[in-house]
């Protein structure tokens, strides 16, 4: 049984599979969560400043008849449908972490990337992360049939997730995920366990691309 303040909970979701890239520095004082206001400054603990680059960079969602891009973010994976409006190309779902044990079923339902990202209500910050975050998913995650995610017609090769902080079901959780400073990213894969984890606001959403550049499969 996995369950159990500051223990198998925490000792799971805690285990680092090939990459022990935690920088959790920075959050509030006596594991209170901030938010972080930065304006692309060097992350604590990675040791390089992250800014979108703008080399793909266009106007209509291309590049000159090449493959779509990302808004003008680096990046090698090949997008799974071209929107989130519905129709053909079907709806992305970002799944909701309610509880502990939402967050095990999550991760080791699939041997895909998984991303959760954690959040709270009052963060300013959280809010305008999650506009890049929800357009990722429409990328490169799952399609269904409707937003309910009750038929699927197309995976992608990246899985979403989305935690609250502020539900009291969640905060001890992300305390002993050291998950802070927000918004903040745990990236896992399957039973390699967690492969990464960060504080990143709009500002450094670069590196939230440059890890699914290292760690998610490419599309069949």
């Amino acid at each position: 049984n996995n369950r159990g303040s500051g223990g198998g909970w925490g000792n799971f979701f805690n285990r680092k599979g090939t990459n022990n890239n935690s920088n959790s520095n920075g959050g509030g004082p006596s594991g209170r969560a901030s938010q972080d206001v930065g304006r692309g400054n060097t992350a604590a603990g990675v040791g390089t400043a992250i800014r979108p680059s703008m080399e793909t960079t266009t106007t209509n969602g291309s590049n000159n008849g090449g493959p779509p891009n990302n808004g003008g973010y680096t990046q090698k994976w090949r997008p799974n449908g071209g929107n989130n409006n519905g129709g053909n190309n079907g709806v992305s779902k970002v799944f909701d972490i309610r509880q502990p044990q939402d967050l095990l079923d999550f991760v080791i339902s699939d041997e895909r990337l998984s991303i959760v990202k954690v959040y709270a209500s009052w963060c300013k910050t959280c809010q305008v992360f999650d506009i890049r975050y929800r357009k990722l998913a429409s990328q490169l995650g799952d399609k269904y049939g409707d937003a309910a995610g009750n038929e699927l017609l197309s995976r992608g090769n990246v899985r979403f997730a989305q935690m609250k902080f502020d539900d009291p079901n969640n905060e001890e959780m992300c305390k002993l995920l050291n998950a802070t400073k927000l918004p903040y990213i745990l990236i896992y894969k399957g039973s390699q366990g967690k492969v990464a984890d960060f504080q990143c606001g709009p500002a450094k959403f670069q590196m939230l691309i440059d890890a699914v550049n290292e760690f998610a499969d490419p599309m069949e």
